[in-house]
């Protein structure tokens, strides 16, 4: 089976706070949530937390950007911490926002097994000589609806 662009990326992070799944359940308005999900955790210790970002992601990073994302993690663990985000030329593991994609196509990926083994279908290929169009299967969302 040929790899694709999602496997291929870089490995899922394992920290201690489990920021892929932390980051998108955070309230914070656009700027601040493209921070969270193009970052990753780097260190967690002692209450205090540095989160790693690209280079070109870091002209979002404000001070107010910086203190709205420090408090929605505060209130989100109930814990008070020392935030720090700085910049690398490149990140060790995937962001949340890479998760995502990736949790996405592995989804997709599995419709797509499922509707190639529907008998309705098998039966539709042989009858018509259908064909599954598989850049046609996508996730429905509150936007696609």
């Amino acid at each position: 089976m040929a790899e694709t662009a999602a496997e291929s990326g870089p490995p899922p992070a394992e920290d201690a706070l489990g920021w892929s799944d932390l980051a998108p359940r955070l309230k914070l308005d656009s700027l601040a949530r493209q921070v969270v999900l193009n970052s990753v955790v780097t260190e967690y210790a002692d209450g205090k937390l540095q989160l790693a970002l690209l280079p070109e992601m870091e002209w979002l990073v404000k001070p107010e950007i910086r203190d709205a994302i420090c408090a929605a993690i505060e209130a989100e663990l109930g814990v008070s911490l020392d935030l720090d985000i700085r910049s690398r030329d490149a990140l060790p593991w995937e962001t949340p926002e890479q998760a995502g994609r990736r949790q996405a196509e592995q989804r997709r990926q599995r419709v797509i097994e499922a509707i190639r083994q529907d008998p309705v279908v098998n039966e539709l290929q042989r009858r018509f000589d259908a064909e599954l169009v598989e850049t046609s299967v996508r996730e429905l969302t509150d936007e696609t609806r």
